[in-house]
């Protein structure tokens, strides 16, 4: 075999194990401390620039296309300490094949040439980037490690270098090494590599790791741990509250934290009924303020301008809408108190008396920390109340005018000609009670009034309800007056 003919396996091998999407990519510029990578615009991912990189000209690295669809996961471990990075890297291709019981065959690990290495699981058949999260985060809580010392390649926004080319800050070239020794291993052994079985890895592995409990768990960087790095376990109630706390304060809190405050963020202002153009805006304000503060302009890449940033929330937001990607702010658990159903009791008719304890039996389950809540017509008749849109309305404006909820936001458009749903706020105050009657349950669980009435009163007072009618009573003040006739 010729040079040339080498070459050429070679490239045959990184489309094989890598190369999803060409549209664009990453290209190093500069060398050493100067270098940086940057976002080519209109040139296309050819096999002739995979040949300048594998040659050493040029240095580049893979983006995703729309969606996000992969052919590998990296876990980049991302250390400075030689000692620290070795030993991590281990840990990790060590728990990778006991623990998930991964074959060692099919664990790759190669150096980044700078502070770190890649240990890589590639596989015969494309996935949506974001059905590995949950996989990535639970071997790192089982490592006990966080996303700043291991990161995950490739996202939707975040691209990830090419294996075998030369860094240019270093100057040194990133070949594959034995994933138990971490001693450089010939490009022969790179063109032996086999991609595992997809399937296989979703039903022996991936399973698992998106059940519901652990479905969950996202990382996102918000608090500091003793490394230095930035780590917390959340659910989506409290990745809400972390995106609040950052729109508050109007900047990102942390280096390195803009690709996954934009993707929460956009997830959490879609839930909201936002349109995209609101939820870009609502996310650019963030980082063009920490762009501009000089305090924190060190948290964002040097590359990136004004101009830049839009682009790439934008490519995530409407990513974000076109794939329907969803956090979960449901509380595991739902507590019903006897006031509040005393108050729903007071509700004369009983088609009103369902719907309030369904729109209240949601907003337990979905309502924002300041008790603001969305509900679909829709939702409401699976409930079980009325299906019909505008009768459905009709019904929750009598509630409002009894005072027992605000009507938020009503029948707002977004661009796309689609109704946003509307938003509510309960006004039952439940905070300060005068008994202790509750009674709680799962919130999965599907319930009726009469479910929570059973649990909380007697016979006597369950018989009140049964013989509460839907009847108008009206009530006559009429002044005592003399009949004209006398």
């Amino acid at each position: 075999m010729n040079k040339k003919e080498k070459v050429n396996e070679i490239i045959e091998q990184i489309n094989k194990l890598f190369i999803t999407f060409r549209g664009k990519y990453l290209c190093q510029v500069g060398s050493g401390e100067n270098s940086r990578f940057i976002t080519t615009q209109t040139a296309k991912l050819t096999d002739s620039k995979v040949e300048k990189h594998i040659k050493g000209v040029q240095t580049i690295g893979l983006l995703l296309g729309e969606g996000g669809l992969t052919k590998f996961l990296t876990f980049d471990v991302d250390i400075m300490d030689e000692y620290d990075r070795k030993r991590t890297t281990l840990a990790l291709v060590d728990k990778l094949n006991t623990y998930y019981g991964i074959p060692i065959e099919d664990i790759h690990v190669w150096y980044s040439g700078l502070k770190g290495y890649h240990v890589d699981l590639y596989f015969d058949e494309p996935i949506w980037e974001c059905q590995l999260v949950s996989f990535y985060e639970e071997v790192l809580s089982k490592l006990d490690e966080v996303p700043k010392r291991i990161e995950r390649r490739p996202t939707t926004g975040m691209g990830v270098k090419l294996p075998l080319g030369i860094h240019k800050v270093t100057g040194k070239r990133c070949p594959y090494v034995d994933n138990q020794t971490l001693k450089p291993l010939s490009m022969k052994n790179f063109l032996s590599i086999e991609p595992q079985s997809l399937n296989e890895f979703k039903e022996n592995v991936l399973v698992d790791c998106l059940k519901p409990a652990k479905k969950k768990k996202i990382e996102l960087l918000n608090k500091e741990d003793k490394s230095g790095g930035y780590e917390s376990k959340l659910d989506g109630i409290e990745v809400r509250k972390n995106v609040k706390n950052i729109l508050k304060v109007g900047h990102l809190l942390f280096p390195h934290t803009r690709n996954d405050f934009t993707y929460y963020a956009s997830m959490v202002f879609k839930s909201e009924g936002n349109s995209i153009d609101e939820t870009v805006c609502l996310i650019s304000q963030v980082l063009n303020n920490t762009l501009e503060k000089p305090s924190t302009r060190h948290y964002l890449d040097s590359s990136w301008t004004i101009q830049s940033l839009e682009s790439e929330t934008r490519r995530i937001v409407e990513n974000t809408y076109k794939y329907d990607y969803s956090i979960s702010s449901k509380a595991k658990e739902v507590t019903f108190y006897k006031e509040e159903i005393d108050i729903i009791s007071t509700i004369k008719k009983r088609n009103l008396r369902r719907l309030m304890f369904s729109l209240l039996h949601h907003s337990k389950k979905y309502a924002r920390e300041d008790g603001i809540f969305y509900c679909t017509h829709k939702t409401l008749a699976e409930m079980g109340n009325d299906s019909h849109a505008g009768r459905s309305m009709d019904n929750i404006r009598k509630l409002e005018k009894m005072g027992f909820l605000e009507i938020i936001r009503f029948k707002k458009f977004m661009p796309d000609g689609k109704c946003a749903p509307n938003i509510y706020k309960m006004l039952i105050d439940s905070t300060d009670r005068k008994e202790t009657s509750w009674v709680t349950y799962d919130s999965s669980d599907q319930l009726e009034l009469e479910d929570v009435t059973k649990k909380l009163y007697s016979d006597r007072e369950l018989k009140e309800f049964e013989n509460k009618s839907d009847k108008i009573i009206y009530t006559f003040k009429i002044d005592n007056k003399e009949h004209p006739s006398n």
